[in-house]
């Protein structure tokens, strides 16, 4: 089987699981990272997500999906997708929201329950910062 990554999320895998890169392009640099990692093979494939991991059958239970950019985790190789723009260029560009991953096919995709971008900005407020002076 073939399995895309977003970067970040591999873990572990046995020895007969082979990985590479994938560019992505500009797409890539909207959905979160200019590279997929692409593990192949037969073998074991650990990967680590955010928050609880949610599966989706896409082409079985469901005919497409949508799926926030930052909550994507892995998908199979039988899946195309697009990133695509929801909402106003101005929600794009101040909030960071507003970019989800369309996939059609057949396959599966992983997600991730929580968002790391969200703590990140949580735990910012918290951060020491040395006064100048």
């Amino acid at each position: 089987m073939e399995l895309f990554l977003q970067s970040g999320a591999y873990l572990a895998s046995t020895p007969g699981i082979t990985l590479d890169t994938k560019w992505q392009g500009a797409k890539g640099f909207f959905s979160g990272g200019l590279f997929l990692l692409r593990a192949t093979g037969q073998g074991l494939l650990w990967f680590s997500t955010y928050g609880g991991c949610h599966t989706v059958d896409v082409g079985q239970q469901y005919p497409s999906y949508i799926v926030d950019n930052t909550h994507m985790v892995a998908f199979t190789s039988g899946l195309q997708y697009q990133v695509q723009k929801v909402g106003g260029m101005k929600s794009l560009f101040l909030s960071g929201e507003g970019l989800v991953c369309y996939f059609q096919g057949r396959g599966r995709v992983w997600l991730q329950t929580r968002n790391p971008s969200s703590l990140a900005s949580f735990l910012n407020a918290f951060r020491p910062v040395k006064s100048r002076g």
